[in-house]
């Protein structure tokens, strides 16, 4: 037996003969860091091999049970990956990373936390209600992230949720509504609330500056709408 040490991560190990890796992983980590070797594998005539042999797998109706029932067990290691802890640790140190830890609120819970802190230092009213009057296509009313009633101006704090296609067209046809009846409209992500607060408090001075007193809604509050039915 000679004793020797693994080149790729180190290990120490025997074997009956000269070796330069520990095992068939360690080996295939090493080819797969060279980039000739990855090179090599991405060409044209592997990509016709790998079509046709999942053309093959498809046709095979007992293979295709058999990788239904690996894909549906324990044994796979990818099977709801976000109820796995190691999973959603990732999550949250991505989320944490991006600005978005510890959110709460939003989607009618009530106010996130970017929001009562721009709230907060504008001293302006959050969950404001602006009826629509029972418009065809319209909920009861909308409520405003934040408000300033007298000078008609809307702050919207969007989280993750309004990335989406269909979010983003509800919230353009919100925009809308309220542009139509005089309001003024900006819309912050909340890693823009908590990272670049300057840049966003300079954006609603700005605002500020352009429009004038009017007089507020008549609506202040939810208390004041007759319906549940509001869209935030």
């Amino acid at each position: 037996m000679v004793e020797l040490k693994c080149e790729w991560c180190g290990t120490s190990f025997r074997r009956e003969r000269r070796q330069r890796f520990c095992g068939p992983s360690c080996s295939a980590k090493w080819r797969m860091s060279r980039p000739d070797f990855v090179a090599s594998l991405h060409t044209p005539k592997r990509a016709e091999a790998s079509r046709q042999a999942m053309q093959r797998l498809h046709r095979n109706p007992k293979a295709m049970e058999n990788l239904r029932r690996y894909l549906l067990s324990d044994r796979n290691p990818f099977r709801d990956p976000v109820k796995r802890a190691e999973a959603q640790n990732k999550a949250h140190k991505k989320l944490v990373a991006s600005g978005y830890c510890m959110l709460s609120g939003g989607n009618g819970k009530g106010p996130t936390r970017p929001q009562l802190m721009l709230a907060r230092l504008l001293g302006w009213p959050t969950e404001y209600v602006v009826p629509t009057r029972s418009l065809p296509g319209y909920p009861s009313h909308y409520k405003l992230d934040i408000a300033n009633p007298e000078r008609r101006i809307a702050i919207e704090v969007d989280g993750q949720s309004h990335w989406s296609k269909a979010v983003r067209a509800t919230d353009i046809k919100k925009t809308r509504f309220l542009e139509e009846r005089g309001w003024t409209v900006l819309r912050f992500r909340n890693a823009e609330v908590l990272r670049n607060l300057s840049a966003v408090l300079q954006a609603i001075q700005k605002a500020l500056s352009s429009t004038t007193l009017r007089q507020p809604p008549e609506t202040t509050s939810p208390m004041d709408c007759s319906s549940t039915t509001a869209t935030a």
